[in-house]
């Protein structure tokens, strides 16, 4: 673990709620994506986990599956409801968390009025959008299905990106787009752990590491998320 002050930004961190979880189980999604279940999270255990891991700020959403399970006024009610949360948790700890929005689609008038109400009164610092909006996996509710293939071809391309995936699409395509991503909550914590041991453990670009290269990038996508004084204004 890093000895020096938190400086690593994650712009790939989740949250959950309970009325979001209740509501995507009631829709079926009890093994969410094949995974065994679904996580706790709570903002004191991700800043306690952040400093250990070295990280200063974690720019929070909402990952799959959504929150459109079928009824735009039910996903409306609750785009409105998690983003007022994570927008909260957010201002309550200036520069630690950021926040990502989550939009009510396929419903486009729904996500346009919400992407305002984002942006514009809660000061949210973007929103995220799945690839697919319309493509809910369908789960056997005694367990994970077929689909478990899609989530594992990402999981290898996400746990073990050293000693060789990311070196090797640097040289590809160059480094001003590389970011870091833990995928907590929905990623444990030894696989994070993990992670960042790897990414710590392999051999670092010329003149910095992996952390300050990632870090900087992004500084320039979300200048507002991941700057002190810039978050403290909100």
């Amino acid at each position: 673990m890093p000895d020096t002050a938190p400086t690593l930004v994650d712009v790939h961190a989740h949250f959950v709620t309970e009325e979001y979880i209740a509501a995507a189980k009631a829709a079926g999604h009890v093994y969410p994506d094949g995974t065994p279940g679904w996580p706790s999270w709570d903002p004191e255990t991700h800043l306690r986990l952040m400093d250990r891991w070295g990280i200063r700020t974690s720019m929070l959403s909402i990952s799959s599956p959504g929150i459109h399970f079928g009824d735009d006024k039910a996903a409306r009610a609750l785009a409105r409801s998690v983003n007022e949360y994570g927008a909260a948790v957010a201002a309550a700890h200036p520069a630690r968390f950021g926040h990502f929005a989550c939009l009510p689609f396929p419903d486009v008038e729904g996500s346009l009025t919400e992407l305002a109400y984002a942006l514009d009164r809660l000061g949210s610092d973007g929103v995220a959008v799945t690839t697919n909006a319309r493509f809910l996996l369908k789960r056997d509710r005694g367990g994970p299905t077929v689909q478990d293939q899609i989530r594992r071809l990402w999981f290898d391309m996400a746990v073990s990106p050293f000693p060789n995936q990311i070196p090797a699409l640097v040289k590809a395509f160059g480094d001003e787009r590389l970011l870091f991503g833990s995928d907590y909550c929905w990623a444990p914590v030894d696989f994070v752990d993990r992670h960042l041991a790897s990414m710590d453990g392999a051999e670092q670009p010329e003149g910095e590491t992996w952390r300050t290269l990632t870090t900087r990038n992004a500084a320039h996508l979300l200048p507002r998320g991941t700057d002190a004084q810039a978050c403290a204004r909100r």
